[in-house]
């Protein structure tokens, strides 16, 4: 069972994580202003940040020392940093694997759908389908740039928190039980944003709120934590965090689902959370794997013939 103080700590920060992450949620649903919409990502992602702040005050920790243990930047880190967003790639490998038999991944759609766009402010059709091709293309490229710079930098503010703060004060639970903690927190915090501005299912919202997005956030969260927990730093988490933020966007636009379809079966949806599920259970029988078999010395008979 866990300890009290443990579960006073983790319902503390809850609570005060989800009382900003609503109190930003319903500024910006009162204001109705989309501008402010960059601005009002920042300030949620680093919400979670000052959350952890405030619980370390409240809990009398040194808040300078533990947020330099949480981020370590230390420069054995920078290997696991550069790393990390390719396991966003490799998901995205098998989301297109499932998703493509299925005619729910077409490049074509979304490169259709561009054209369109462009055909339709006066610029040539050939021309719009070079430029359609190139900008699409290179969004694998640039998701790459942008994972490991300014998304990692909003991803960051999460992270303290969510792989940080939180996992540290689950560190004597199993690895399962803190990836479904920290999923499910991680995927109801954002139910407000879901519910009042359709952040991400602008149809779907109370199936996205509640059900579908809690359990995207479970689905994904193994990677982080088992990140997090070799390089001990968050700073490879968010660079995954930013990666998926860049990248996994191209799992709805590329399709010719409605929207309220799309919601539901594509890359937050069912598509998603099954191509997350098979990522992060194989990764997890690997580690297991590689540490049994391979980094296991293995027993030698002492006894002569």
């Amino acid at each position: 069972m866990m300890d009290l103080s443990v579960t006073k700590r983790v319902l503390l920060f809850v609570a005060i994580s989800y009382s900003l992450a609503i109190l930003i949620d319903c500024i910006i649903f009162y204001l109705n202003q989309l501008e402010y919409a960059f601005l009002w990502g920042f300030a949620r992602m680093w919400s979670v940040t000052l959350a952890t702040i405030i619980c370390l005050y409240i809990g009398r920790e040194s808040i300078l020392t533990s947020l330099k243990s949480i981020i370590n930047p230390v420069k054995k880190v920078l290997k696991p940093y550069l790393i990390a967003p390719f396991v966003v790639y490799l998901a995205l490998c098998i989301y297109i694997a499932i998703a493509t038999p299925l005619n729910l991944f077409n490049l074509n759609a979304y490169i259709s759908a561009i054209v369109e766009f462009l055909v339709e402010h006066g610029v040539p059709e050939e021309q719009a389908r070079m430029i359609a091709i190139i900008a699409v293309y290179s969004i694998f490229i640039l998701g790459y740039i942008y994972a490991i710079t300014i998304n990692a930098l909003f991803a960051l503010g999460e992270e303290i928190g969510w792989r940080g703060y939180l996992f540290d004060q689950l560190k004597n639970r199993p690895m399962y039980l803190s990836t479904i903690i920290i999923g499910l927190i991680w995927g109801y915090w954002h139910t407000s944003a879901i519910i009042l501005l359709g952040h991400n299912y602008y149809i779907n919202r109370f199936l996205g709120g509640f059900v579908l997005f809690p359990l995207f956030t479970t689905a994904i969260t193994y990677p982080y934590l088992e990140l997090v927990r070799r390089s001990k730093s968050v700073l490879p988490a968010a660079s995954l965090h930013g990666a998926l933020n860049a990248l996994w966007g191209i799992t709805i636009v590329a399709s010719t689902l409605p929207p309220e379809a799309s919601e539901i079966y594509l890359g937050l949806g069912v598509l998603g959370i099954v191509s997350w599920t098979i990522l992060s259970v194989a990764l997890y029988l690997a580690l297991r794997f590689r540490q049994r078999y391979l980094l296991t010395p293995k027993k030698t008979n002492l006894e002569t013939p």
